[in-house]
């Protein structure tokens, strides 16, 4: 192809057709033997009639445009550098012909996840540290909440209702029995780790009312005041880790810190002068567990 006799017999075309699947490769010289085109045609593992049909057409394209005066190819020395290789190389596969390709489409946005809405309700117990002084007072809880949105991270809004039974405290003079009902109602989020974990935080207002029973000590020369009940207001956050038990069942542990909002002591008047029997803290934590459903 690329190296033609001295005196070639004429001819208005040379075709020449070497099979390597899965190429062939078609190499058809002018008549003056000047040029010479190239063409390497896909025929998969074997020379089937399609591969045939296809090498044909272009033999066929080519000796018409001769026919009509066209050139064809490249020049034969052009040719000759494509086909041989001044040094020797290992023969790399030659690239198929470029297919045409589809044009190109946007790609899909993701599409955003539902909104949801979960119903949560529990029933527990906290162990609130409430002052120096007192017995320690387990309290029943009862919370309810809803978590709305999509994705990992859903806000929610709580209600709680806790019965603390009783707190009592002692002095040489008085003994004092308090019991106390609260109600939260509290705002966060709802932060989802997989499947069967997550973690709420959240924060917001209580009303505390506190029943408060006075005791004279016996033998002693004090009075003490009629039972009485008290209304306060606390600041409330809570945080707490969940995990699923079985389907919906699910247990929940976490820890609440109340905030008096107004400075309470419970004294004794003598005169004027006041013996403090009890101070309850500012800030008040209360670890907690409960068992609950989600639906």
């Amino acid at each position: 192809v690329a190296d033609p006799p001295p005196d070639p017999p004429p001819a208005l075309a040379r075709v020449w057709i070497g099979v390597e699947p899965p190429h062939a490769t078609l190499y058809l010289a002018d008549s003056p033997w000047e040029r010479v085109l190239v063409r390497r045609v896909p025929i998969g593992e074997s020379l089937d009639v399609a591969s045939r049909e296809q090498l044909a057409q272009i033999v066929h394209t080519a000796v018409e445009a001769l026919m009509a005066g066209a050139s064809i190819g490249l020049e034969r020395a052009l040719a000759r550098r494509d086909l041989v290789p001044e040094e020797p190389e290992p023969a790399a596969p030659p690239a198929p012909e470029p297919t045409p390709q589809a044009p190109a489409l946007p790609l899909p946005r993701p599409s955003p996840e539902p909104f949801s809405l979960t119903v949560e309700a529990w029933l527990g117990g906290a162990l609130p540290f409430f002052a120096d002084g007192p017995e320690v007072g387990g309290t029943v809880l009862a919370r309810g909440a809803v978590a709305f949105g999509a994705g990992r991270l859903r806000p929610m809004i709580a209600v709680e209702a806790s019965l603390t039974p009783s707190r009592r405290t002692e002095t040489p003079l008085v003994r004092m029995d308090l019991r106390s009902i609260a109600v939260r109602l509290e705002t966060g989020v709802d932060v989802t780790l997989d499947e069967d974990t997550a973690v709420q935080a959240a924060g917001g207002l209580a009303l505390e009312v506190i029943s408060v029973h006075p005791r004279a000590q016996p033998g002693g020369d004090v009075t003490a005041s009629e039972a009485r009940g008290e209304v306060g207001a606390l600041l409330a956050a809570r945080v707490s880790v969940r995990r699923r038990l079985w389907r919906s069942l699910w247990a929940q542990a976490g820890l609440g810190v109340d905030v008096e909002l107004v400075d309470t002591r419970y004294v004794v008047r003598d005169g004027a002068t006041e013996i403090t029997v009890l101070d309850p803290w500012s800030v008040r934590p209360a670890p907690f567990v409960a068992l609950g459903g989600r639906w």
